[in-house]
Formats: structure tokens, sequence, C-alpha cells
């Protein structure tokens, strides 16, 4: 049994929490959750049912045991700030979290410490990279690729034959057609539909997505 600990005690962590759960109700490969990491609370606080703050992000740089260390944080700059911080430490892995009822083609490639929630769909030749986060039902179309460290919120929909960089932020229902590159560090609000290849560290919103300030 592989242990496994969530870094942000916040609601998304607690969401993870969760996934976990419906991942061991169906899998005989079963993922003992020991609990959090998370520099808000002090070492021993419970966050959700019995299982508790087990110290700040710092401790996991004395981690001596190996850990599987699973993302429960949704802004992109902080995750890769932890990462860069944590990363040495190879008693550390980050697996995929992937829901039970995630529908993930053959042949698809995934790298590591992604997490992809309830009803997400990822469809055939689609290449992802590492740390990804896909909230429920988010959609993938054929021949995308996508970066890492990309936060998706629920329902965004992808388009086939996209190519998107890395430490995007795309808000809930938002979408793109087909055919379009997105660089990296961009901010697409919720409900925004983009129809054009977009840069680096831009902020879009409406339909279609207009950058604005």
């Amino acid at each position: 049994m592989k242990k496994i600990a969530i870094i942000g005690a916040g609601g998304l962590g607690r969401e993870v929490k969760y996934l976990i759960d419906d991942i061991n109700a169906v899998s005989l490969n079963k993922l003992e959750l020991i609990g959090y990491y998370d520099d808000a609370y002090p070492k021993g606080h419970i966050i959700v049912d019995d299982l508790s703050c087990l110290g700040k992000i710092e401790d996991l740089l004395h981690r001596t045991e190996d850990l599987g260390v699973v993302f429960g944080l949704g802004d992109t700059k902080v995750k890769k700030q932890i990462l860069n911080k944590i990363e040495g430490n190879k008693c550390l892995s980050y697996p995929n979290i992937i829901h039970p009822n995630a529908h993930i083609t053959k042949g698809v490639l995934l790298g590591k410490g992604n997490l992809i929630a309830y009803g997400c769909f990822i469809s055939c030749d689609v290449e992802i990279g590492d740390f990804n986060f896909m909230n429920t039902y988010c959609a993938v179309g054929h021949d995308t690729v996508i970066g890492s460290g990309n936060v998706f919120m629920p329902r965004v929909q992808i388009s086939g034959d996209i190519l998107i960089g890395n430490d995007n932020f795309w808000g809930m229902s938002a979408s793109i057609i087909q055919g379009k590159k997105v660089g990296d560090e961009n901010k697409i609000n919720g409900f925004t539909f983009i129809t054009k290849s977009i840069s680096n560290k831009r902020v879009y919103f409406g339909v279609p997505g207009k950058k604005i300030n």
C-alpha cells in the first residue's frame, strides 16, 4: 500500500481526499492517505475526518521514508514555488491521481503529478505533461498537447489539435476552438471562448475571448 500525503488543506485539498477515497473503493492497489502538509495549520490539527496536518511544507525536505505527494492547490504560482522547494528530496514521488469515473482513452501519454477529477474525458493521441489539475467534467479533444502546471476548472472544453503551454489558469466552462495555440502563464476567465491563438502572460475574458488589462 503506497503512502500518500496532500499538500494544501483548503477546500481543494479536502476534495482530493475524497477523490482518493473513491479510488480506494474500487481499486485493489489502495492508497494509504496519511494526512496533509500545510503552513497554515499546526501539526496535529484535524483537517477532515481523522486526517490531521502532519507539519509545514518545509518538513517534507526532511522526509526519509518514501512518500507520494499530491498537490491540493489551485494556484499555479504557489504550486510551482512549493515544487521548486521540495523536489530535491528523492524520497518524494508524484503519482497521477485519476478518478475511477474519468475516461482516459488508450494511448494517452501522462507525465507525473497530474490530478484528474470526476467525469473528465481525454480523447485519443493526447499528451499531458506534469502537475496539471483537471477539475470535474473537463474534456480534452484528440491530438492535443498540454504542458505542465496548468489548472482547468470545472467543465473546461479543449477542442482537438490544441497546443497548450505551462502554468495557465482556465476558469469554469472556458473553451477553445480547434487548431489553436496557448502560451504560458495566461489567465482565461470563466465562460470565456478562445477563438484565436494567444501568447504569454495575458488575461482573457468574454465571448469571443478578448485580452483585458
